[in-house]
């Protein structure tokens, strides 16, 4: 994959770097764990030919300019430091005029934080969601007031799969974990997350692990819903209550949710159950019993069965089966 890194002289440069440095980083990784070698080739594009210095502190050399005929698969644009209220449209011309003529040859285009600005400049984005950081939000959708700005997403993608945004901090790296996640898969992506210290715990990072990543996306409602399971699975909630805390009639939430995420409610509240009855079974000496009062199960035959469902063992045979692996492990 060709990625283009899009240096300006307003471009945050911790936000190029860590995008180039993740990207590269995975590179090491997944020559270890995929066998794939170096799917992912980082150019940094300049206005020009002369070096780039960015935010007025560090020098960039370019690559390539946004005047050659170079076409990419992925551009990103980084973050850039503005103030509330700048005019962004006639500063970013030749900039969304270049984004939308790679656009049109078939790249990808993805704004982290900020960024978002200047894609939403190109038009790309009306009748479209879209997100940046939270104290550009009122500057967004004064200036941009055909985009639907989504200030509770993670990151969005428009219908065409082809133009990503997201919000601020941490999120812009889940974005790029994303893109990881599509060359390399979930361990590579997960091991990255590692090595740059991401905090993957939580429901706002599901799409690495249990649900579909473009659908996980798709609803703030879902992502606030999965919050809401995880706060309170040991209690016997029920798809009403669920419901309510997002605002939505049980038939409607019940519908996007398994819409979003490809499985039904009940599945993934049983889903965190069990990954917490499993944890216990690994990590303490706590009765079968117990454990399954604690992750919110009452009848013995139903804690089992979903069990046995999603691990394809019993409890018992289940700890039983991690002993042994440990004693393996000892010996």
């Amino acid at each position: 994959m060709n990625i283009a890194c899009l240096v300006l002289e307003d471009s945050q440069p911790y936000s190029l770097f860590k995008a180039s440095e993740m990207f590269q980083f995975s590179n090491k990784i997944g020559s270890l764990y995929a066998n794939m070698t170096k799917p992912f080739a980082v150019n940094f594009v300049t206005i020009d030919h002369s070096d780039t210095m960015v935010s007025k502190e560090i020098i960039f050399t370019s690559t390539s300019t946004i005047d050659d005929s170079t076409s990419y698969d992925l551009i990103i644009v980084p973050s850039i430091t503005m103030e509330s209220g700048e005019d962004i449209v006639d500063k970013y011309g030749l900039t969304s005029e270049w984004l939308v003529s790679q656009y049109e040859m078939g790249s990808v285009l993805c704004s982290l934080c900020t960024g978002a600005f200047l894609i939403a400049n190109t038009g790309l984005l009306n009748g479209h969601d879209a997100t940046t950081h939270w104290a550009f939000a009122k500057d967004f959708r004064e200036m941009f007031p055909k985009i639907k700005y989504d200030e509770n997403k993670v990151f969005t993608v428009n219908p065409s799969k082809r133009v990503y945004t997201s919000a601020g901090s941490d999120h812009a790296s889940y974005l790029i974990l994303y893109f990881i996640k599509s060359k390399f898969g979930s361990n590579v992506a997960s091991k990255v997350a590692k090595g740059f210290g991401i905090d993957m715990s939580g429901a706002s990072h599901k799409f690495l692990h249990d649900i579909n990543e473009e659908d996980a996306i798709a609803g703030s409602r879902v992502y606030d819903a999965i919050k809401f399971m995880e706060d309170h699975y040991k209690n016997d909630i029920s798809m009403d209550e669920i419901a309510n805390s997002v605002s939505l009639s049980t038939r409607h939430f019940s519908r996007i949710f398994k819409r979003e995420t490809g499985i039904t409610a009940q599945a993934y509240i049983k889903k965190i159950r069990i990954k917490e009855a499993r944890k216990l079974l690994e990590e303490t000496g706590l009765s079968v019993k117990e454990i399954m009062y604690r992750v919110g199960y009452s009848d013995p035959k139903s804690f089992r069965k979903a069990f046995f469902k999603l691990t394809s063992l019993s409890p018992t045979q289940f700890r039983s089966v991690v002993s042994l692996a440990v004693l393996d492990e000892m010996t």
